[in-house]
């Protein structure tokens, strides 16, 4: 974006479009899908797949395997675990759910992540940029010339 072109104000306009576009949807995008590819290297399709499949395989009809939490009263073996560690309320423990509730849960998450993202992205994009123009800035600068101011002295002229 240029400064002339935001003197305008369909200059305004556009450079604010390409602005959102590029912080709601173009950088999260790249983001989430390089996500994808790195967790699921050999084969993206498959890994897809497999989930898939985890999600359903051995479930009843209409109905995937979701996360339930740990009853409250759930204790651990001290004897297998010699520090003292306390159950976390985070870890899953394997149940059916409807389709309907894991589609909601699911796309809950998926928005959370995506505003998560374009938090981030957006944080990045404007840190990156303001560093590009204090560097451009910088780089405009011209160098200090340095003069010598020559006085003329007032002599008197001789007029013969």
């Amino acid at each position: 974006m240029q400064c002339s072109a935001l003197k305008s104000g369909a200059g305004a306009c556009w450079a604010t479009v390409r602005l959102m576009m590029d912080i709601l949807v173009i950088g999260p995008a790249f983001i989430f899908s390089l996500f994808i590819v790195v967790n699921a290297w050999p084969s993206p399709g498959e890994f897809v797949i497999r989930q898939a499949e985890g999600l359903v395989g051995g479930a009843a009809t209409g109905y995937a395997w979701g996360c339930a939490s740990l009853p409250a009263g759930m204790t651990i073996n001290e004897r297998a675990i010699p520090q003292p560690v306390t159950p976390s309320p985070n870890l899953c423990v394997p149940k059916q759910v409807s389709r309907g509730t894991f589609i909601t849960e699911f796309n809950h998450n998926l928005f959370i992540l995506y505003g998560l993202l374009t938090t981030i992205y957006a944080c990045v994009y404007f840190t990156v940029r303001a560093g590009i123009r204090a560097f451009r800035r910088k780089e405009r600068q011209p160098a200090v010339a340095l003069s010598i101011a020559v006085q003329g002295g007032n002599r008197e002229q001789n007029h013969e």
